[in-house]
Formats: structure tokens, C-alpha cells, sequence
């Protein structure tokens, strides 16, 4: 899984700014800007980490 994102990631990178993309919601396709994609991924990355930090201190309190 951590490969595939790589190099999902680096396929992206590639392309320029203003390039539209479809993003993957459900069952159907968005289209929406490279910048809209990145800032929701990165949003999402975030507060993942987060959630995995919290349940990681929460299992060493306990």
C-alpha cells in the first residue's frame, strides 16, 4: 500500500498545477483540480496520524 501511494504521488507531482483530475468517492468520479485533490489528501494524511498517535498513547496509558 505504501508503494502504490508513492507512486501515486510522484505521477502527481508530475503534472502541472492547473491540471484537473478525477477524484475516487464512492462509487463515482469528481472532477476536480490538482490542488483541491492534494490539500484534501493531505488533510485526510493529517488526521490519521493523528488518530493513530491518540490510540498509541491511549494503549501505553492503559
Amino acid at each position: 500500500m505504501k508503494k502504490h501511494a508513492h507512486l501515486t504521488d510522484i505521477e502527481i507531482m508530475t503534472l502541472v498545477d492547473e491540471t484537473n483530475m478525477y477524484e475516487g468517492v464512492r462509487r463515482m468520479f469528481i472532477l476536480q483540480s490538482k490542488e483541491v485533490i492534494q490539500s484534501a489528501k493531505k488533510s485526510y494524511l493529517e488526521r490519521s496520524v493523528k488518530e493513530a498517535e491518540d490510540n498509541i498513547r491511549e494503549m501505553l496509558m492503559a
